[in-house]
């Protein structure tokens, strides 16, 4: 297995809209090196025009937990994907990442 460059985008605040809600981007936080394992992909919203996939993946990486304490996404692969649950194991930091995508 090999490694991959990916980076880690936090999400930062721009702003308001009318009705007082936050309005963020996402902002590069870091660059490390993570290595994915395989990849699974689940159908959601089987209802008439709501139908989606998406392609859940976990990530090792060798940099501490505290590096993606604030990631909302990590760009690896050519792909962004949203992250969604962080843990730590055998000195590793394991990132479970969602990328979705609608059917047309």
């Amino acid at each position: 297995m090999r490694w991959y460059a990916a980076k880690v985008y936090a999400l930062k605040e721009v702003g308001r809209d009318v009705l007082g809600t936050a309005v963020c981007e996402p902002e590069l936080a870091g660059a490390v090196l993570v290595r994915p394992t395989p990849w699974s992909t689940e159908a959601g919203g089987e209802n008439d025009g709501n139908a989606y996939d998406y392609v859940r993946r976990t990530f090792f990486s060798r940099a501490p937990r505290g590096a993606f304490s604030h990631a909302a996404y990590i760009e690896a692969m050519g792909e962004r994907y949203a992250v969604k649950e962080l843990s730590s194991a055998m000195g590793m930091t394991l990132i479970v990442a969602e990328l979705y995508k609608v059917e047309p």
